[in-house]
């Protein structure tokens, strides 16, 4: 599908990247053009690691080699934990997590600050996944899967007294 994609402006676009256990998908955009957008999913090796099938797509994934202006990765997982920002402290943000699910090994807690909604979102992914997508992207934010819909449901609850 990334044929309607013209990489040679490849800085100008964002790239998503959604991670699942059941597969992955990414998405190109570009904000400055009609008609380009693309999406596209990868079938996952249920039998190899997170970090097995995310250096496989990487590597074999020709539009994943581009350099992008920003690049989202959306983290698919239901260890996620709202904490209210009134409560967060960037110090205790693995106690606040662990509170709510058990510990696991090699797994990196990282949060979302959700400004509209004075919420933050704890997740977690695995740490040497997490370590490989940093080195493959740089640049890229990190989000849980319910980042986005948490805000976009507080912006809709704030409008009127309609039905929502």
């Amino acid at each position: 599908m990334t044929e309607r994609i013209d990489f040679t402006k490849s800085e100008q676009y964002t790239l998503s990247i959604r991670l699942s256990a059941d597969g992955f998908s990414f998405s190109i955009y570009n904000p400055l053009g009609e008609n380009s957008f693309c999406f596209d999913s990868y079938t996952v090796n249920a039998s190899c690691s997170m970090t097995a099938n995310i250096k496989e797509m990487l590597t074999s994934t020709e539009a994943l080699k581009y350099p992008y202006k920003r690049i989202n990765i959306l983290v698919d997982s239901p260890r996620f934990t709202p904490v209210p920002f009134d409560l967060f402290e960037d110090e205790q943000i693995d106690t606040l997590f662990y509170h709510n699910f058990p510990k696991v090994n090699n797994e990196i807690v990282l949060c979302n600050v959700l400004g509209k909604s004075n919420v933050v979102i704890l997740f977690a992914m695995d740490k040497h996944a997490h370590q490989l997508l940093t080195e493959h992207f740089p640049t890229a934010r990190f989000f849980s899967t319910v980042s986005p819909l948490t805000e976009y449901f507080v912006q809709k609850s704030r409008l009127g007294n309609s039905k929502k």
